[in-house]
């Protein structure tokens, strides 16, 4: 119930307004030379696809070609009817992540892009979104890692430092006692008077949690990246983007679980 209403709320506020729209399709705009995008839309030739969170279908349009066939699923009444009326070769349906209305094994890939920080039930999202896609199908799974120790979110009130040791703590807690959620950290989103983005953001997806998830649900991640490859450090906080560099340098992306703490979540999932 407390999902709903915060979803009717962020609907209201956010996600039907022309402004918030905007703000989305240029950052879809903003990474469709990103590696990521490159490795997505080779996927994507010829299969029958969704795009969960389509918002209002910039991302998708970029991947469709003569042979595949594409659906985009989206919460936003106004980003679905702007979609309509400009990519008619598209398919689109309006409906919650948490609740996908498609049969099961329907898909050939099934993807989210940037979407997955503002469900208020990721793990509902990601179990519907295993459940419609094909066996030997694939889905990825793309959003920023908040969750990481290094990544300062929107909503990092808290010093880096504390953030770094609740992760250990989590770590040797897992050690133990395997969790089996996401278990990605709650936030409240904000409500100001004028729309910046990822003030909506009502989770932080971390990497690690959702590789071992994914591996609970008997998935076998076939590619992970938290984004540490030098063609992605396209960071504007340059004391971050310097312990990166460093960290390349001296090889330590490669340590566990430090290969988990860039700023990206970019996961490709073969379904059995």
């Amino acid at each position: 119930m407390k999902s709903n209403k915060l979803e009717n709320r962020l609907r209201q506020f956010y996600w039907n307004k022309q402004e918030y729209i905007n703000i989305a399709k240029a950052q879809s705009i903003n990474t469709k030379n990103s590696y990521w995008m490159k490795i997505l839309k080779n996927k994507a030739k010829g299969k029958k696809v969704l795009d969960v969170g389509c918002g209002d279908g910039t991302r998708l349009k970029q991947l469709v070609d003569k042979k595949g066939q594409f659906y985009g699923l989206e919460i936003s009444k106004l980003a679905l009817s702007l979609a309509q009326k400009k990519y008619t070769d598209i398919k689109f349906v309006m409906a919650n992540a948490a609740a996908i209305p498609f049969q099961n094994s329907y898909f050939d890939l099934v993807y989210s892009a940037y979407a997955l920080e503002h469900f208020t039930s990721p793990q509902k999202a990601i179990n519907e979104m295993i459940r419609v896609t094909k066996g030997g199908g694939e889905i990825v799974l793309i959003a920023p890692n908040y969750g990481s120790p290094l990544i300062h979110s929107p909503f990092g009130n808290k010093p880096r430092f504390i953030d770094l040791l609740l992760i250990c703590i989590s770590e040797i807690n897992n050690i133990f006692k395997k969790n089996r959620g996401l278990k990605w950290e709650k936030v409240q989103p904000r409500f100001r008077s004028s729309i910046i983005a990822d003030d909506d953001i009502v989770n932080k997806p971390y990497l690690l949690s959702l590789v071992r998830y994914l591996k609970y649900k008997s998935l076998s991640p076939t590619f992970i990246s938290s984004g540490f490859e030098k063609d992605y450090l396209e960071i504007s906080n340059l004391i971050i983007k310097s312990i990166y560099l460093f960290f390349n340098k001296l090889k330590l992306t490669k340590l566990y679980p430090i290969k988990y703490w860039g700023p990206l979540i970019f996961v490709v999932v073969e379904k059995s």
